[in-house]
């Protein structure tokens, strides 16, 4: 498995320098990889990238989820 913090550093790269300003927007719908893409991007942050922002997304795809809060940091705020 390739490093996934050397992974999200190398594709930002690829962003241009106003993209790379930030902030980053991240949509998570409190699933096991939305909140995995969340703390890579935290991390990041915390190394020196853009800022962060989060919102929650119900997608519909887990119908446990319909009416509920995100597991995400902040409660889904």
């Amino acid at each position: 498995m390739d490093d996934l913090p050397a992974v999200l550093r190398s594709s930002a790269a690829l962003l241009t320098p106003d993209e790379a300003r930030g902030p980053i927007l991240a949509g998570v719908s409190g699933g096991a990889d939305s909140l995995a893409l969340l703390h890579l991007l935290w991390r990041w942050s915390g190394e020196g990238g853009p800022t962060v922002e989060v919102v929650h997304v119900q997608h519909g795809l887990r119908p446990a989820a319909e009416g509920g809060r995100s597991a995400s940091p902040g409660g889904g705020r």
